[in-house]
C-alpha cells in the first residue's frame, strides 16, 4: 500500500527567495524609533541647548545628545537594510537615495552630537556655549562635514519621496509625510534664527521621514508584495 510522503512541520527557508521578500518589520521599527528618537532628541535641544535662547535644563543636554545618537545609529541601520532588502522594488536611484540619507545623516548628527555630549554638565549654559564655539573654531571638519551632509540629506529625501510614490512601495501618506516636512522645517529655521523657542529644522525632518518605518508596520508586506512600476 504506497504512502503518502510526508511534510515537515516547519519547512526549510529557501535559501534563493530573493531578500526583497523577507519581512521588513526589524528594519522598520529601527526607522521609525530611530527616526522619532532624532526628531525628539533634538526638539528638546529648545531647552537643552546652551546656546538656545529658551535653555531651562542644560545639565541634562549630555543625556540627550547620547540619545540622540543612540537613536541616529538604529535609523541609519534601519535605512541601510532596507536600502539592501529593497534594492529591486526600490530600484538602483531609489535604494541610492535611501542610502544616502543613512550615511548623511551620520555626518550631519553625530560630530555635532558627540562633542556636546562630553561637555562639562557643570558650565554655566554661557560658558558651555562659548567652549562649544571654541571646540568647533578648532575643529573646523565637524561644520565642513554638516555643510555637505544636509543638502544630500534634502536630495536623497525628495528622490526617495519620488520613486516611493512613483513606484507606490508604500501608502501615499509616508512620502507625503516627508515631503511637507521640507516646509515645516524651513519655516521652523526662520522662526529660530528670529529667536523664538522652536525645535531646530532636523526635528521636522526626522519625524517626517519616521513616517516610511511606521507605514512598513502598519502594511509589512507593501514593498514585497507590490510590484514595481518601471522607471
Amino acid at each position: 500500500m504506497p504512502t503518502r510522503p510526508s511534510t515537515p512541520a516547519h519547512p526549510a527557508a529557501d535559501p534563493a527567495r530573493p531578500i526583497a521578500s523577507r519581512p521588513h518589520r526589524t528594519p522598520a521599527r529601527l526607522v521609525a524609533l530611530g527616526g522619532l528618537g532624532v526628531a525628539v532628541t533634538t526638539a528638546l535641544e529648545v531647552l537643552t541647548a546652551p546656546y538656545s535662547p529658551a535653555v531651562r535644563a542644560y545639565p541634562v543636554n549630555g543625556a540627550v545628545h547620547t540619545a540622540k545618537v543612540i537613536a541616529v545609529v538604529a535609523f541609519v541601520a534601519g535605512v541601510l537594510m532596507l536600502a539592501a532588502r529593497l534594492r529591486e522594488p526600490l530600484g538602483r536611484l531609489g535604494s541610492a537615495a535611501m542610502a544616502v540619507v543613512g550615511l548623511a545623516t551620520v555626518g550631519g548628527a553625530v560630530p555635532y552630537s558627540l562633542v556636546e555630549a562630553f561637555l562639562d554638565p557643570s558650565l554655566p549654559p554661557a560658558e558651555a556655549d562659548q567652549r562649544l564655539e571654541a571646540i568647533y573654531a578648532e575643529q573646523t571638519w565637524i561644520a565642513g562635514v554638516s555643510t555637505v551632509a544636509l543638502p544630500l540629506v534634502l536630495v536623497g529625501l525628495v528622490t526617495l519621496a519620488v520613486v516611493a510614490l512613483r513606484r507606490r512601495l508604500v501608502p501615499a501618506w509616508a512620502p507625503i509625510a516627508s515631503l511637507v516636512a521640507l516646509p515645516v522645517a524651513v519655516l521652523a529655521g526662520i522662526a529660530g534664527e528670529a529667536g523664538l523657542p522652536i525645535p531646530h529644522p532636523p526635528a521636522w525632518l526626522f519625524l517626517g521621514l519616521s513616517a516610511y518605518g511606521i507605514a512598513l508596520l502598519r502594511t509589512p508586506t507593501a514593498i514585497g508584495a507590490r510590484s514595481p512600476v518601471p522607471a
